[in-house]
């Protein structure tokens, strides 16, 4: 299509003369009259009166300007109708050629991209990726480009492989490391804690801080077992106490009773009656005798309630068996 050269044959750029000279003298002289003129709400009627005579004037010099314009545009639409009517002639053959192109295109992107995607096949084969890290290695737009060639594109592929392949690696490694720690703390402590969590840790944070986050439970979790253990025996601890009570109190009451059961039956004192008619001589005569029972003191029975602790209570009981007190519990 070289020889297709488009001509201009004529061209004659839009000229337009009129009496501007005769039309500004006469203007300017008219509009003498108006200018700096002032009205007051008396003569509001005559202000209407002479803006709607200046607004004549006005609309009469804008209807000519658009009327002229029109007539001199009337060539240049003519002239683009034309030009449109041409660019349809091309549009007719061109459309289908690209769309017959752009379907090669597509066909040939479609295909490289099947060629690519076995070289990414190999490649993580070859590394040993595990989804989490293959996924991440897909096509690019810039791989289908008719400049880059496969043997470019392998290249950086393989680079990229490399570097998810040492990732890999060292989240494995890393897996290991807590995993084998939580199995040893777990052996020496008796303990049962889950490496799950620790695991999904990785996500977020270096295996070093997880590591030291292991420790701290681990001796979170000591510290738990040892005051559950402490609080078991204080708790045993108290019970036998109480059972002790129960049984010394037990054991006393029995004492108790046996000693009451044993206890022998005292004869009544028969009190010798005195002849009312005897002498106080004779009684002199026969001399005095001093109370045996004087100087021994006398028993007493009291009742009391007494509150206290199992231990405090185990040591009143021990306290009045040693000293001789007799005591029973009054139900």
């Amino acid at each position: 299509m070289n020889e297709l050269q488009v001509k201009t044959i004529k061209l004659t750029p839009a000229v337009v003369e009129f009496n501007y000279k005769e039309l500004e003298a006469i203007l300017d002289e008219s509009l003498k009259k108006y200018d700096g003129l002032t009205f007051t709400e008396d003569d509001a009627a005559e202000c209407k009166s002479t803006i709607t005579e200046l607004n004549k004037g006005k609309k009469s010099l804008d209807t000519y300007r658009k009327e002229t314009k029109k007539q001199l545009t009337a060539s240049v639409t003519e002239f683009e109708n034309k030009c449109k009517q041409l660019d349809k002639k091309f549009n007719a053959v061109l459309i289908p050629l690209k769309d017959q192109y752009e379907q090669f295109e597509e066909n040939r992107r479609e295909e490289k991209r099947q060629k690519v995607q076995e070289i990414i096949a190999q490649l993580i084969e070859e590394y040993d990726l595990i989804e989490k890290y293959a996924i991440k290695i897909t096509v690019l737009d810039s791989h289908l480009t008719k400049s880059k060639t496969l043997k470019s594109i392998k290249e950086e592929l393989t680079t990229n492989v490399s570097m998810l392949k040492v990732q890999q690696d060292k989240e494995e490694s890393d897996k290991r490391v807590i995993v084998n720690q939580v199995k040893l703390v777990n052996a020496e402590n008796e303990l049962n804690m889950s490496d799950i969590g620790y695991l999904r840790l990785l996500e977020f944070k270096d295996v070093n801080e997880i590591s030291n986050q292991i420790n701290k439970d681990v001796q979170h979790e000591i510290d738990k077992k040892l005051l559950a253990e402490q609080r078991k025996r204080e708790e045993l601890e108290r019970e036998e106490k109480r059972k002790q009570a129960i049984a010394e109190r037990e054991k006393q009451k029995e004492t108790a009773k046996e000693q009451e059961e044993s206890k022998p039956v005292e004869p009544p004192v028969i009190e010798e009656i005195k002849d009312p008619f005897s002498s106080a001589d004779d009684a002199m005569d026969e001399g005095f005798m001093a109370d045996p029972f004087a100087n021994i003191e006398s028993t007493h029975i009291k009742n009391y309630q007494v509150i206290g602790t199992e231990q405090q209570l185990s040591e009143l009981v021990d306290y009045m068996n040693k000293n001789g007190i007799s005591w029973a519990v009054i139900e």
